[in-house]
């Protein structure tokens, strides 16, 4: 199986897709607003290699590896079936994750009371899934916590 690129993630785009159109709210402002100071911080030390300004309003809910074109149409119709129930995400700490010396991810991690939810969340969408006919190859549950990547930095960034 190669590496994952298909994920399904909480952001403006996602909730539209979901089926449930994101209004602009005061915690989505001081979400972005934080993420925006973050990623002003991070630019003023070298070493930066990237900063996703879609990563603003972005949150992975679960990735999809290994799967058919075909499935992945079915997994997309299975989880706009679920009733989306509206999330509140707080972080509770950063941390640095090194793929390797020259590809470090500063990340945001949920807290236990939003991992929960989280989770809780997404096996409703995996339940959908199975029901539609797709086995779910690696289960949320098995993966890394929910977290939001700040960005992406190199060897020579102060971590």
């Amino acid at each position: 199986c190669p590496p994952c690129n298909t994920s399904a993630s909480l952001s403006t785009d996602s909730f539209t897709w979901l089926g449930n159109p994101l209004n602009s709210s005061p915690a989505l402002e001081q979400f972005r607003a934080g993420m925006a100071t973050a990623h002003h911080i991070m630019r003023s030390y070298a070493g930066v290699e990237s900063i996703d300004f879609s990563l603003i309003e972005h949150l992975s809910i679960n990735y999809f590896c290994c799967y058919t074109k075909n499935q992945l149409h079915t997994i997309a119709a299975a989880m706009q079936a679920v009733t989306w129930a509206p999330q509140n995400i707080t972080f509770s700490h950063a941390i640095c994750h090194a793929e390797s010396t020259d590809h470090v991810s500063l990340v945001v991690v949920v807290d236990q009371r939003t991992q929960a939810a989280l989770s809780s969340f997404v096996e409703r969408f995996e339940d959908a899934i199975q029901r539609a006919g797709v086995p779910i190859t690696r289960p949320r549950a098995q993966q890394e916590v929910f977290h939001s990547t700040l960005g992406v930095v190199n060897s020579t960034y102060p971590v």
